[in-house]
């Protein structure tokens, strides 16, 4: 069940406080839907794809660190170092857990639309089979400019804590869920349709 603040509960004991509330909820989906219906574009299944993406990269990072000996939070808190600094790893609460997972999920949002959008710009990639076999390579990408060239200067303990080759994983089953997402959207199959067609 949702938990509302007491600033939203005493918005929605007015009438037309909850016909706002209720029309603001609605808004984004429906924004979406319309978004990808005019443009062609999956916007939400790039995001839903790059959210789950990542929450699966997430429990394959904990249970290496968990194996490791360092603690099934680690890889969440060594995302919050970001926000919070070294403390985070020093102190495990509600808010380092919240602040590492939105962050990363949000970056998986992030690079679920990128995916999408170099599905979309590169033609070429539409069976599914392929873009299964791009989404895993873009994952590799991922990886190296994350653990080699981002991380060292943003957050350096996450680069030197995670072994390279889990994370090279991770990046990988994310690349593959991100992928898998936009298999079924109506541009994807009508693009692999399109392209039987000229095969046959």
């Amino acid at each position: 069940m949702r938990q509302h603040t007491p600033h939203t509960v005493k918005y929605l004991a007015d009438p037309e406080g909850r016909t706002r509330y209720r029309r603001r909820q609605e808004v984004i989906p429906v924004a979406t839907k319309a978004f990808a219906e005019s443009t062609g574009f999956p916007i939400g299944r790039a995001i839903l794809g790059g959210v789950v993406g990542s929450v699966v990269m997430a429990m394959w990072a904990m249970m290496i660190a968990a194996g490791m000996g360092m603690g099934a939070w680690a890889p969440v808190q060594l995302i919050a170092i970001v926000w919070y600094g070294p403390a985070a790893m020093m102190h495990l609460s509600g808010g380092v857990i919240v602040a590492g997972l939105m962050t990363h999920m949000m970056m998986g949002a992030m690079l679920g639309i990128i995916l999408a959008l170099a599905f979309r710009i590169i033609s070429a990639i539409a069976s599914g089979r392929a873009r299964l076999v791009w989404g895993i390579g873009y994952g590799i990408i991922v990886w190296i400019l994350s653990q080699f060239v981002i991380l060292p200067g943003v957050d350096p303990m996450m680069a030197s804590h995670m072994p390279p080759w889990a994370f090279a994983m991770g990046h990988m089953m994310f690349g593959l869920v991100a992928a898998a997402f936009l298999l079924t959207h109506p541009v994807a199959q009508s693009a692999a349709r399109a392209a039987a067609t000229r095969a046959s």
